[in-house]
């Protein structure tokens, strides 16, 4: 008898997740535990990103698609990730669903499990029913991944290389400036090696919350100034990556947003703060890679 197709949200639910469960249902290929790394790395992701980020799915050739799909699926039954898709706009179709760590891939990954995506369950007539709500900040991490994903391409089709990209929680900078505790959290940093130079870069994108009217948006402002305070500290000179240049190097401070005012705001007060750095419209961020790799 043939196996009936699951629908695509419908799985056993498992309401006690423990490694002996874990040890006893999970079988992972290498792989497929790649996989659940580059999601929890990555806290929220949508299907069609995680694609070209996953190097093992980016290289699998035209039929990746069915192949990530496939084991998609399979993570999804074995509550190793959970998944959901947006809310559907009237008269289109459906996006690629967003995905997120499940309690079964934390303990496989030997990491802290945070719940993404939250779940409510519902008794309605005798049948339980899960009902999924995406986190506030999803679209702020998709469009930060959408980056990552332009900068993997533009690098492989210029035979160029993408060293290092860091985001957020890895990029935590805790430090003590005039005595003053400061906490910088930059959107990600990377190093990005051309054919005759190698650059460091802060990546901050904006998605334009703050009220569009205000003429000099705080949230902006203040970053600026952690930035400009963490460069004083010359605690930067004893990172890790250093070993990259020749000599001690701090990084470009680029800001990606959507709106030409922020972004003209942005650039006036780095210019004031004295700091190299340069903001730039995100629809037009690979053609600003194409730019910096050939100046």
């Amino acid at each position: 008898m043939a196996r009936t197709k699951r629908r695509w949200y419908e799985r056993e639910l498992i309401k006690r997740i423990n490694r002996n469960w874990v040890e006893a249902n999970c079988r992972l290929t290498q792989r497929e535990l790649e996989l659940l790394q580059v999601i929890y790395d990555r806290k929220i992701i949508r299907r069609d990103v995680l694609e070209i980020i996953s190097p093992s799915y980016r290289n699998l050739g035209e039929n990746r698609t069915k192949i990530l799909n496939r084991s998609i699926r399979k993570l999804f039954e074995q509550m190793c990730i959970d998944k959901m898709h947006e809310k559907q706009v009237f008269q289109k179709g459906n996006t690629p669903a967003f995905i997120a760590i499940d309690k079964a891939g934390a303990i496989l990954l030997n990491k802290p499990f945070r719940q993404r995506i939250k779940t409510v369950i519902k008794n309605i007539s005798g049948k339980e029913y899960v009902f999924r709500k995406l986190p506030s900040n999803y679209k702020h991490l998709h469009h930060i991944h959408l980056l990552e994903a332009e900068t993997i391409t533009f690098c492989e089709q210029n035979n160029y290389k993408l060293i290092c990209w860091q985001i957020e929680d890895n990029n935590t900078k805790n430090f003590k400036f005039n005595n003053e505790n400061i906490t910088l959290i930059p959107d990600v940093f990377t190093i990005l090696k051309f054919q005759n130079k190698t650059l460091a870069l802060f990546i901050e994108y904006d998605s334009g919350t703050e009220n569009e009217r205000h003429l000099q948006p705080k949230t902006i402002q203040d970053k600026i100034i952690k930035y400009k305070k963490y460069y004083l500290s010359m605690l930067w000179q004893n990172e890790e990556w250093q070993t990259y240049f020749p000599r001690k190097v701090f990084p470009i401070l680029l800001f990606v947003a959507h709106d030409l005012k922020r972004i003209k705001f942005f650039n006036k007060t780095v210019e004031q703060q004295n700091m190299a750095g340069l903001g730039v419209i995100f629809k037009n961020y690979k053609n600003f890679l194409a730019k910096l790799s050939s100046t």
